[in-house]
C-alpha cells in the first residue's frame, strides 16, 4: 500500500550523423555516461540523425538506430510517452541544419514532447553556421509540457522593424546549449517546471511545414579570397587563426591536421580544429558528404597566400614534413 519510488523520464538521444560528428565520438559517448549515471531517466534510446536524397532530389532527414548500419526509419518513429524528452547532440557544423526539412523535424518532436538541442561548440561560434537564434525568455506552466505548450518573449524583439512578426505564427521554440553544467541545469527547470519565472534561454524558432527551397545556400558565394581570409580573421579565436596558417601548409587530412595541432598548438583543442576545418575556408576533397576522418581539406591557392599574407608567416618546414607523414 507505499508508493513505490520510479524514475521520472524517459530519454531519446539523438547524435546528428554528419561529417564532422565521428571526431566528437568520445565527448558524445561521455555524455550519454553522464546522463546514465544521474539516475533520473528509466530509459534511455540512443538514435542517429542522418540524411538521405529523397524522392525529388532534396535531402531528407531520417532516424537509424545507433549504428551505422541500421536501417532507416521514419522521424516520427520516436517512441512517445507523456515521460519522454529528448535530446539532439551536434556540433551545428552541417548545411543540413540551415535546412528547413531538418529544423521541421525539432518542430514536430518539440509539439509532442520536450525538446532540446544540445550545441557541442561553444556559444561563441554558433552564429557563424547561418542559424537565426534568438535570446528568449521561457516560461513552462507545468511538468513535462511539449515545447509548443511553453510561453516565448524576445527581449530584442524591440529592435525589430515589426516586433510582432518576429515570432511566426505555428513556431516552436527549441532552446540551444552548450553541454555544460549550467545549460542542462535551464533545461532541467524547464522540463519539471521548477522555476518561479522565465528561465533565459538561446532558441531555434522551428516550423513543422518546411517551406520550398533547400534553406542551404551560402552566403558567402562570390567571396573573393581576400574576403573569405578577412572575414575569418575578424571572427576568429586567435589559436584557431594560427591553426589555419599552419594547416594551409598543403592538403591534409584529419590525421595530418591533429598531428601538426598536437606539435605546434599544443595549447589548442577540439573546438579550436573545428572551428578552422569549418570556416569555409579548407575545402573537402572527393566524397564531401563523407565523414571527415575519411577525406583531404585543402585550400585554393590564392587563400592560401591571402591567409599568409595576413599572418605575416610562411608554412614552416615542420609543419610541411609532420603533414607528408600522416597524408
Amino acid at each position: 500500500t507505499k508508493p513505490a519510488v520510479e524514475r521520472l523520464l524517459d530519454l531519446t538521444l539523438v547524435v546528428d550523423a554528419s561529417p564532422s560528428m565521428p571526431l566528437w565520438d568520445m565527448s558524445v559517448a561521455a555524455f550519454e555516461t553522464v546522463l546514465e549515471q544521474l539516475g533520473t531517466f528509466r530509459t534511455i534510446q540512443r538514435c542517429r540523425l542522418d540524411a538521405m536524397p529523397g524522392p525529388d532530389g532534396r535531402t531528407v532527414p531520417v532516424l537509424r538506430g545507433g549504428t551505422k548500419n541500421a536501417p532507416a526509419r521514419r522521424t516520427t518513429a520516436l517512441g512517445r510517452s507523456d515521460r519522454r524528452v529528448v535530446l539532439v547532440v551536434t556540433d551545428g557544423v552541417d548545411d543540413r541544419w540551415r535546412d528547413p526539412a531538418f529544423t521541421a523535424v525539432l518542430a514536430r518532436w518539440g509539439r509532442s514532447m520536450p525538446t532540446a538541442l544540445v550545441n557541442l561548440l561553444p556559444q561563441r561560434l554558433w552564429p557563424r553556421r547561418g542559424q537565426e537564434l534568438h535570446r528568449a525568455r521561457l516560461t513552462a506552466r507545468g511538468t513535462l509540457l511539449p515545447n509548443a505548450r511553453w510561453s516565448l518573449t524576445l527581449p530584442d524583439a524591440w529592435l525589430e522593424p515589426d516586433p510582432d512578426l518576429v515570432v511566426p505564427q505555428g513556431a516552436v521554440p527549441v532552446p540551444v546549449f552548450e553541454c555544460q553544467p549550467r545549460w542542462l541545469r535551464r533545461w532541467a527547470q524547464l522540463v519539471v517546471g521548477g522555476n518561479n519565472g522565465p528561465v533565459p534561454a538561446t532558441v531555434l524558432l522551428t516550423h513543422e511545414q518546411a517551406p520550398t527551397g533547400t534553406g542551404a545556400e551560402a552566403d558567402e558565394a562570390g567571396w573573393t579570397a581576400e574576403e573569405q581570409v578577412r572575414a575569418f580573421m575578424a571572427s576568429a579565436s586567435p589559436l584557431a587563426r594560427r591553426l589555419a596558417t599552419l594547416l594551409a601548409a598543403g592538403p591534409v587530412n584529419l590525421a595530418a591536421a591533429k598531428a601538426i595541432q598536437s606539435e605546434l598548438v599544443p595549447e589548442s583543442d577540439l573546438v579550436h580544429l573545428v572551428e578552422t576545418l569549418a570556416s569555409g575556408l579548407f575545402e573537402p576533397r572527393g566524397d564531401t558528404n563523407g565523414p571527415w576522418d575519411t577525406i583531404m581539406f585543402s585550400l585554393q591557392p590564392e587563400v592560401r597566400k591571402q591567409l599568409h599574407d595576413t599572418n605575416g608567416l610562411r608554412t614552416a618546414p615542420a609543419c610541411e614534413q609532420i603533414g607528408r607523414a600522416h597524408v
